[in-house]
């Protein structure tokens, strides 16, 4: 179970930082090139990244629990 944990953390946050560094160049570039749908195209695209930086935190969460009942 942690180890499952573990892995969709560690891919929660490739996911997020990716998904990020993806979104906020293409809203550069949109700035850069005046394109407006751009940017605001780029935001509905990745508009996944908030939840999964909510759920990234929550499974944080658990497993520091489900480490700190292993101490005991």
């Amino acid at each position: 179970m942690k180890k499952i944990l573990e892995y969709l953390i560690i891919i929660g946050f490739v996911l997020f930082f990716f998904g990020g560094l993806i979104l906020v160049c293409t809203q550069i570039a949109g700035l850069i090139f005046f394109n407006q749908s751009l940017v605001i195209a780029a935001r509905s695209y990745f508009s996944w990244i908030f939840p999964l930086t909510g759920l990234t935190g929550l499974l944080c969460w658990i497993y520091s629990y489900l480490k700190e009942g292993e101490d005991h």
